[in-house]
């Protein structure tokens, strides 16, 4: 089995409604480490202002959630996340863990990946 890296566009995420301070996760497909899911992961709204919350991890390092301390507001928001993230393997989503250490790394410093999502306001009725 090959191992790879940790891939943000495999990830589920989980939207809140607009007025709540309903939380926020995303579901990775591999466990990822704990450490660093605590802080290099942020959220940001339309105007790339971060939120304020809480933030916890579950699921066996498999699910990250985000709590905010105000309600949602409409609109387009962002999950910021650091390229260091890592798997327990020590792949992040940067690059693999295996890596040429005699070639130039182009990944000097972190970079970041955005993961867009809407809040919009939902009906409260069940059908």
């Amino acid at each position: 089995m090959r191992c790879s890296q940790p891939d943000p566009s495999r990830w589920q995420i989980n939207s809140p409604s607009a007025g709540s301070k309903q939380e926020l996760s995303i579901s990775f497909d591999k466990p990822l480490d704990h450490g660093l899911l605590g802080r290099v992961l942020s959220v940001r709204d339309g105007s790339c202002r971060e939120l304020a919350g809480d933030v916890s991890i579950d699921e066996h390092e498999q699910r990250w959630s985000f709590t905010p301390r105000l309600p949602w507001q409409r609109g387009r928001h962002v999950v910021v996340v650091e390229s260091i993230l890592e798997d327990l393997a020590g792949n992040s989503v940067a690059r693999p863990f295996e890596v040429d250490l005699n070639r130039a790394s182009s990944v000097d410093k972190p970079q970041l990946v955005e993961i867009r999502f809407e809040v919009t306001y939902r009906s409260m009725n069940k059908e």
